[in-house]
């Protein structure tokens, strides 16, 4: 998944320990410091993603999250839920 902040990204050392865990593993979890590039190198390894901070969607997702949680997972796989 190419967007506007993956087009120049410069390689971090997490990028490889990020894509053998996901091999092993059906989900991640990435926690850090705001800031500090979590959701640019999630971006580089998901082939769809969902942005729960989008002012655009909030009305629809708080009905999402009011009815049926489990479509924030539809999507290719990997998949990014992202806050």
């Amino acid at each position: 998944m190419r967007t506007k902040r993956t087009k120049n990204y410069l390689p971090r050392v997490r990028d490889e320990e990020l894509q053998d865990l996901l091999t092993d593993f059906g989900a991640l979890l990435i926690r850090g410091p705001k800031w500090c590039s979590k959701t640019t190198s999630a971006e580089r390894l998901a082939s769809s993603a969902i942005y729960l901070n989008d002012p655009d969607h909030l009305e629809e997702y708080e009905e999402i999250a009011s009815q049926q949680v489990s479509l924030f997972l539809e999507g290719e796989k990997p998949h990014l839920i992202d806050e």
